[in-house]
């Protein structure tokens, strides 16, 4: 399969990437509509396949190219809203650190999708450790997780999963500096995220940023970053089975 990608005109980039997907992409995937009646999705990563239920194209390209809303533009009407669930099996040899860029195949080859890039100055967040020191216990299941607006469960996940959804709920991106590795069970509850970050009702429980630092002994430091803006030049609906 022939992979080609729009990257603000970097030829050797775009050649670079095509291979990197030439060598990381599913053996095989289904992709059907998800329950539109379903709020919110998730995803499980199981030995040798990844379950995605519910996807909006918008999240399949957040996910696989780590972006957060402020990081993409552009895009036509129903990307961000039309869920699929899509269910991936990956090569032998394969692992879950791969499925990215596996997906950036999937969105290439399945959704036709092509991009550029573009670099601005946004507002971001550090994730590092709090004077507590980490509270999280190490694991070695098999990783799944899932968030919502009031918490975080994540089963033998990185610190990449957490930030990824840390970056989606605060819609601003999130740059681990814990120097945390390995895997680790997360559980985290908080108050609702409000838009601009302004103090919550203590009857919904501590904020974001507090339920870090008392139940995960992490913190979240405010800062600004450049970072790139990756901006949709085409996608459709995916192909069939």
């Amino acid at each position: 399969m022939k992979i080609t990608r729009k990257v603000g005109g970097a030829v050797g980039l775009v050649v670079a990437l095509a291979a990197w997907g030439a060598q990381a992409q599913f053996e095989v995937a289904s992709i059907k509509p998800g329950d539109p009646n379903l709020n919110g999705y998730s995803m499980r990563s199981l030995p040798g396949r990844v379950e995605l239920r519910n996807y909006t194209v918008k999240a399949c390209i957040e996910m696989a190219y780590h972006l957060n809303d402020n990081q993409l533009a552009g895009g036509p009407k129903g990307f961000d809203s039309e869920g699929y669930d899509i269910f991936a099996k990956l090569p032998e040899g394969g692992k879950g650190e791969q499925i990215p860029q596996m997906l950036q195949a999937l969105l290439a080859d399945r959704f036709k999708l092509t991009f550029h890039r573009e670099t601005r100055s946004l507002p971001a967040y550090l994730l590092v450790p709090a004077k507590s020191g980490p509270k999280m216990p190490q694991a070695t299941e098999t990783s799944s997780a899932s968030w919502g607006p009031r918490r975080i469960r994540g089963k033998g996940i990185g610190m990449a999963a957490l930030v990824d959804m840390l970056t989606k709920l605060l819609e601003h991106p999130v740059f681990d500096e814990t120097g945390l590795e390995g895997k680790y069970d997360v559980t985290l509850d908080f108050a609702p995220v409000q838009a601009a970050a302004t103090p919550t009702n203590e009857d919904l429980g501590p904020s974001i940023f507090a339920g870090i630092q008392e139940q995960l002994g992490l913190k979240l430091e405010a800062t600004k970053r450049t970072v790139e803006v990756f901006v949709i030049d085409h996608v459709e609906k995916p192909s069939e089975n």
